[in-house]
């Protein structure tokens, strides 16, 4: 079996859970491009697949201070 040092750790959805884990052993350097998103597991995927060819093209946003 081959040796593989762990460079990144990308978290993937809108719990911070793993990101508090990160952070709490000093293990994260910066925030990665799904961290705090609505997103599926599977759509992760899809986006890390097609290389975020089309990452973030149907993004919503919501202003809570203006319902809208």
């Amino acid at each position: 079996m081959l040796k593989r040092d762990i460079t990144c750790i990308f978290c993937i959805g809108r719990r911070c859970n793993s990101i508090d884990f990160l952070n709490q052993f000093k293990l994260r350097k910066f925030s990665g491009p799904f961290d705090h998103l609505m997103i599926d597991f599977e759509t992760s995927l899809q986006i890390i697949n097609t290389k975020f060819e089309n990452f973030l093209y149907d993004i919503i946003t919501f202003n809570k201070n203006q319902k809208k």
